[in-house]
């Protein structure tokens, strides 16, 4: 009942976590290169002063969103 589904407790349970952990250290650091190969990307874009104002806003409304969107689904 402590195991996932997908892992069989019939085979070594070490060697399968072993393997799900090296498969979510490979993936996690996939994940974490390609954000800071945008973040530098964005960063020649984002220094142009229009740009970085509009994307502020953007993200604003987003946050404000979101904080609307949390309010009404926590109210009950």
């Amino acid at each position: 009942a402590a195991l996932p589904q997908f892992m069989n407790a019939n085979e070594s349970v070490t060697l399968q976590a072993a393997i799900l952990t090296i498969t979510y250290i490979v993936i996690a650091t996939i994940v974490h290169l390609a954000l800071v190969g945008l973040a530098g990307s964005a960063q020649a874009l984002l220094d142009n002063a229009v740009v970085n104002q509009r994307v502020r806003r953007i993200l604003s409304a987003l946050l404000v969103g979101v904080a609307i969107w949390l309010f009404i689904s926590t109210a009950r």
